[in-house]
């Protein structure tokens, strides 16, 4: 469930429904903000308490912090959005060999702006096959990720629609790495909630575009979604 009022529908269900219900019946969760009105901080922790089945979570920034590790460490969660370095409380302390990660083949990191590089330890990632990273990371930085992550399917780098000239530059024609992909979103939570009710994402968009890749339909060396 992406949209804020089918959070707001969890929480209240809180207050009727058994533990087990939420165990076997919510599988995808996004929770984009922390409002009083609808998820405040103390019920979104609440609900990922009792959401122990969730195999696809992302939450915004702002709600990721240490205090969630014991939980998200009883999940097989196989997808996971969020930001790093919030939810291990500093970059130091970043740990992508905790079991959390375990099962985990789609990661999205949301910023990397402090260092401009991808946290280290992520070519042990046992299932990692998908990763999508910032924007704000350098061209060689990312060759370097795919260089190290010999499993990885697909490396995304998504910017969003408002920074379409910084994206254009981006298109600068070079020879990369055939699992490479560059794309732009304009509702990220949106495109998350279609890929919750299977229907098309960035992710898959990415596939069928290394795919191509792949079979020579297009040109190998190029790298941005259209």
């Amino acid at each position: 469930m992406a949209n804020q009022s089918m959070v707001r529908v969890l929480v209240e269900a809180m207050k009727t429904k058994p533990p087990d219900f939420f165990c076997k019946a919510v599988r995808h969760l996004s929770i984009e903000t922390l409002d009083a009105s609808c998820c405040s901080a103390e019920d979104a922790k609440a609900l990922l308490h009792m959401c122990t089945g969730l195999t696809d979570l992302t939450v915004e920034y702002g709600l990721a912090n240490p205090t969630l590790i014991p939980i998200l460490k009883q999940m097989r969660l196989q997808r996971l959005g969020l930001e790093l370095e919030e939810l291990f409380g500093r970059l130091e302390s970043i740990d992508l060999t905790h079991s959390l990660f375990s099962s985990v083949t789609h990661l999205d990191i949301y910023s990397v702006r402090e260092t401009a590089r991808a946290p280290h330890g992520l070519p042990l990632l046992p299932a990692l096959t998908h990763l999508c990273l910032s924007s704000e990371l350098p061209r060689e930085e990312a060759l370097r990720v795919l260089e190290e992550c010999v499993r990885l399917q697909q490396l995304l780098v998504l910017w969003p629609f408002f920074d379409a000239d910084r994206y254009l530059l981006a298109q600068t024609p070079h020879a990369y790495d055939i699992r490479f992909v560059i794309g732009q979103y304009n509702d990220y939570w949106g495109e998350w909630e279609a890929g919750a009710r299977g229907r098309g994402d960035f992710w898959t968009r990415g596939d069928d575009f290394v795919a191509r890749k792949r079979t020579g339909e297009i040109e190998a060396t190029r790298y941005w979604l259209d």
